[in-house]
């Protein structure tokens, strides 16, 4: 068995508890900002089973993932709603998406559970923003 540079970094990573990107092939998008008008907040999303995610271009079949929403840069006190589009095509075009949650910042990073799950051979975005319409009472 061949342990080159490539198996060495790899093992470190898995040993170190972060995922990695493989070196070859490493597929992935992170959303600096958007073009209108309407200030968002940071927002990243982990899965519940980032380690054995199904290789769909293998033939492997999809799985169902749920996911877990880390919003930060919060004003306490603040009303703020999170999106959510399911598809390519209504990506974020605000009248077909659908609100998942409504809250007033306690801190200024929030965690929230979506209790919707997602296919891993599909596309999910979320969004946060301030609650414009204050549906928080």
């Amino acid at each position: 068995m061949n342990f080159g540079p490539a198996t060495f970094q790899l093992s470190l990573c898995w040993l170190s508890g972060y995922p990695c990107i493989n070196q070859q092939r490493g597929f992935g998008w992170a959303i600096q900002g958007f073009l209108d008008d309407k200030a968002s907040l940071p927002l990243s999303l982990s899965i519940d089973q980032w380690q054995s995610e199904p290789d769909v271009r293998r033939g492997e079949k999809p799985t169902q993932l749920m996911g877990t929403l880390t919003v930060s840069k919060l004003q306490i006190g603040q009303k703020y709603v999170i999106l959510r589009w399911d598809s390519v095509a209504d990506a974020f075009d605000e009248a077909k998406s659908k609100v998942v949650q409504i809250f007033t910042a306690k801190k200024e990073t929030e965690v929230y559970k979506d209790s919707k799950s997602f296919s891993s051979d599909g596309a999910t975005y979320y969004r946060c923003q301030e609650d414009a319409e204050q549906l928080v009472v």
